[in-house]
């Protein structure tokens, strides 16, 4: 009788265990994730967490938080991971990226310049978005003059009233912006950077980040970031892959 009162507890105290919930946290950011009500409910790697997951057997509960005080959170033990992290000298990763960053310059449609080159920018002002962190050629370039702007949508109002004449922006999301703020803008070729984004844990969670982690490997070979890229960018992870390069 005291083994099986004794294996009661060890299965339920394994359930429990197994069927906790996983709770992430990020921001918006289109076509990744995206939020109603401070819950993110949609969007690339939102619906690949929520299908690796799934195959585990675990739920997660994914809010939207700003940036910094989400990592914060994360370090603290409030939230397991913080989504589309691409700084893993904070905290840890797999080896499979769910989303990818590229960046460019942008200036407006009628601007006399097409093409990107280090050299162009020497000496030139450039808006970029406070708080985001510039990694690879980007953050070593000592060349441009930088100018800070709170966010996007300031960046973008600043080169449409002739205060900025280039702007750093996430390719993704750089049209959608300039519709917003009202103002017709291009991309200088070509990308100038492409950082892979990953679903970051904290140190202590080696084991469910390696389940996900070999999860997100069948999910690649049977098809299934394809299909869910394909939903929202109309090209598949295999063509986004090769066309940005993740891996720069």
């Amino acid at each position: 009788m005291k083994k099986i009162v004794l294996l009661v507890i060890v299965m339920t105290f394994t359930f429990h265990i197994y069927a906790q919930e996983i709770k992430i946290c990020g921001i918006d950011w289109l076509p990744f994730s995206m939020s109603e009500n401070n819950t993110i409910t949609k969007g690339i790697s939102h619906d690949i967490y929520q299908e690796a997951f799934r195959r585990l057997g675990r739920k997660i509960v994914f809010h939207k938080i700003p940036w910094p005080r989400c990592i914060d959170y994360v370090q603290e033990g409030k939230y397991m991971a913080i989504s589309e992290c691409y700084q893993p000298d904070i905290l840890i990763n797999g080896k499979h990226p769910t989303g990818v960053f590229p960046q460019a310059v942008f200036v407006r449609e009628d601007f006399p310049e097409n093409n990107f080159s280090w050299e162009l920018m020497k000496g030139k002002k450039i808006g970029m978005v406070r708080g985001y962190v510039f990694l690879g050629k980007i953050g070593k370039f000592k060349g441009w003059i930088k100018d800070y702007a709170v966010d996007e949508i300031m960046m973008t109002r600043k080169l449409k009233m002739g205060r900025y004449d280039y702007i750093l922006h996430d390719v993704f999301a750089a049209q959608r912006v300039a519709d917003k703020v009202g103002v017709k803008i291009k991309m200088l070729e070509p990308i100038i950077q492409t950082y892979p984004t990953y679903l970051c844990f904290r140190a202590s969670q080696t084991e469910i980040l390696t389940q996900y982690d070999n999860t997100l490997g069948l999910m690649i070979s049977d098809g299934t970031f394809d299909t869910i890229y394909k939903k929202y960018l109309n090209k598949s992870y295999t063509e986004i892959k090769q066309m940005l390069n993740f891996y720069q």
